[in-house]
């Protein structure tokens, strides 16, 4: 009938009991039966010789203790758990005046139960309680006409006028006597709210919110229907928060509501009859506000959705749009959040891009590209468009995920590295330049990761000497330039200390790649040494014997390159037939040398010369002195400064 009631609510409720001298029962076989649960039996039983009282509440019929706390161990209740039967003995009722008490503290209006079990002395009952008994519908009249130890079951409510409960006593017309008699109640009772509570849905979610209207209409005159509207603010994480309470205008001003805070809206209407129990009627509730966008996220066709394979250190773009499907714009630009999470290490990678505001009808396209340095192994895609930021009709729509979307293979390929000095590969022991310029280049051809930092790489120079330690150079020396690598260039560092004393030095180096890679199981060590006075050793032509071509080979100290070196090669009579100049000769560096120039056997001219023994001088000035010697244990090869050298073909 498109009209409110308060909810009923009924209880069934079967006694039986038995006169103290019934010859088929005693106390133990009383029954208590409510909603056909047992509320007493064997193990829960009420103690006998007692008056037992039971109150329901009257709008939900439900029964309760009133007098004590429901415990095992008080004497005072019994029954089932959780005990709700207050239990009275002769003194209790008669001299502690618990049936008084009783009725003080149940509520107005709530039923009340009470029946015997044995022998109760109605007699001597007090006149007080006789006369409180009037208060749940019993005369006392109905009291004293009972014998004691005959059975008397009360079914009364409080508040009610005196006679109009039910009462249920021995058959008077019987041969049996009424202390030996079993009698029965089977009731029914029925209760009535007397308030509720009416909630509506989710409301919004709303760019401005303007008012809330309602009509609401009473049930009679003179009236007793009460009611009142709560208006309450829903965040972005569900959470409710009270804004408006107790309002009872027909128009509420809602323009002061913060819809950032509060996307959302709910109505609460509270009712109240204590009276007729007819509740109001609301006949119509409204919220009046400006609605928001929607939009959704779609993943671009012709992709993979699983299963993309991609080398540590390599880029995987994925390509979406978004569109607004609505008639109102966004206000502002949109946030989108994407994450990846690494199915073997448990671990979440989460950024965020933005995009322009989007009106009416209008769609962005936009790529999110997914670095995989560090993301080894199988991961999860999702993407959130507009993570609760700004306010939506549906947040479903902005959200996509894909399961074992991206499989990123571990860079395992260990990285080549180089040290040179001077530019040269030297073998241990080589001699090198006081200020030599050490480079150590790491090469990683099998991995698409580019070494960016110094992590893992390592450089250590000490003079060799007893007890001495190796000590790492700082990077940030300035003595000290790395530079990264790049799709063009290796990863290289360059060092070059200044003025290093006399003496054999360790040289160590390590490193690892972006991925933590080693370039070897243990770091590169060699020696060399440091002579700082300029110096140079005899020519050794190698091969020799030769016969088409040979080459010269000496070591220099110091710092400096000789001006001038002259190879003079002549006969055994001392006839020059080819003088080899320093410009043919080529660069010349500090330590071992071999030239690049190689004599093939040919005089000034161009000719062929013979098979034989030929004799060669060097001559080698700087700064317009003829250098100092070094020597050497194959200087006994040379006598008057000269060397042989043997052609043969």
């Amino acid at each position: 009938e498109r009209s409110w009631e308060f909810e009923q609510f009924e209880t069934s409720i079967f006694v039986r009991t038995f006169g103290n001298e019934d010859t088929l029962y005693n106390f133990e076989n009383v029954v208590l039966r409510v909603n056909n649960t047992e509320y007493i039996f064997p193990t829960r039983l009420c103690t006998d010789n007692s008056m037992n009282m039971l109150a329901f509440d009257k709008s939900t019929t439900v029964p309760y203790l009133v007098l004590g706390e429901s415990f095992i161990l008080d004497r005072t209740n019994c029954g089932r758990i959780p005990q709700v039967i207050n239990n009275m003995l002769k003194n209790e009722i008669e001299t502690k005046l618990n049936i008084e008490k009783y009725i003080d503290a149940m509520g107005y209006g709530d039923f009340v139960l009470l029946f015997s079990i044995g022998k109760v002395t109605y007699q001597t009952w007090p006149p007080s309680t006789l006369a409180k008994l009037g208060e749940i519908g019993i005369n006392a009249s109905d009291i004293q006409s009972l014998t004691d130890g005959e059975p008397v079951i009360i079914l009364g409510k409080k508040g009610s006028s005196p006679g109009s409960a039910t009462i249920v006593k021995a058959d008077y017309s019987s041969p049996q006597p009424p202390y030996e008699q079993e009698i029965m109640l089977d009731e029914t009772i029925t209760g009535q709210a007397s308030s509720g509570k009416v909630r509506s849905p989710r409301i919004g979610p709303a760019s401005k919110w303007v008012s809330f209207i309602q009509k609401t209409e009473v049930s009679e005159l003179p009236v007793t229907d009460m009611y009142s509207f709560n208006i309450l603010g829903v965040d972005l994480e569900n959470a409710e928060h009270l804004l408006y309470e107790n309002i009872q205008l027909q128009n509420v001003d809602l323009q002061n509501v913060n819809v950032v805070n509060y996307p959302y809206l709910k109505l609460e209407m509270n009712v109240f009859d204590e009276v007729n129990l007819t509740p109001p009627q609301l006949q119509n509730w409204f919220v009046l506000y400006d609605g928001v966008p929607e939009g959704v996220v779609s993943y671009k066709p012709k992709q993979e959705i699983s299963g993309i394979e991609k080398s540590e250190g390599e880029t995987h773009v994925a390509l979406f749009a978004f569109e607004n499907i609505s008639l109102l714009a966004f206000i502002d630009s949109l946030a989108i959040e994407y994450r990846l999470f690494n199915q073997d290490t448990r671990k979440s990678f989460i950024d965020t891009l933005m995009v322009k505001s989007l009106n009416p009808d209008e769609a962005v396209d936009f790529s999110i590209s997914l670095e995989t340095i560090g993301k080894a192994g199988i991961n999860d895609f999702s993407v959130f468009v507009n993570p609760y930021i700004q306010a939506e009709q549906n947040f479903n729509n902005n959200y996509i995920a894909f399961s074992d979307y991206l499989t990123v293979i571990e860079d395992n390929t260990n990285p080549i590295m180089e040290v040179t000095v001077d530019g040269e590969f030297i073998m241990d022991g080589d001699i090198v330049s006081p200020t030599p310029v050490i480079v150590l280049r790491l090469k990683d051809d099998g991995s698409v990761l580019l070494k960016e930092d110094t992590i893992g790489v390592n450089l250590y120079l000490n003079q060799k000497c007893e007890g001495c330690t190796a000590s790492r150079i700082s990077f940030s020396s300035p003595n000290v330039v790395w530079t990264p690598a790049t799709s063009e260039s290796d990863f290289r560092v360059e060092y070059q200390p200044q003025s290093l004393a006399d003496g054999i030095y360790t040289l160590q180096a390590e490193a690892s790649d972006a991925s933590g890679n080693p370039s070897g199981s243990k770091p590169y060590a060699v020696n060399f040494e440091i002579i700082n006075e300029s110096q140079i050793t005899n020519f050794f032509p190698y091969p020799n014997p030769f016969s088409t071509r040979t080459q010269f080979v000496f070591t220099l100290t110091g710092n400096d390159i000789p001006d001038e070196i002259i190879i003079q090669i002549m006969t055994v009579n001392g006839t020059v037939v080819r003088e080899i100049t320093q410009d043919e000769i080529g660069p010349i560096k500090i330590g071992n040398n071999k030239t690049q120039y190689a004599w093939d056997g040919r005089d000034e001219y161009g000719d062929q010369l013979a098979n034989g023994v030929y004799l060669y001088k060097v001559k080698i000035y700087n700064s317009g002195e003829e250098m100092k010697h070094r020597s050497t244990s194959a200087d006994k090869a040379f006598k008057n400064g000269m060397g042989k050298m043997y052609l043969l073909r």
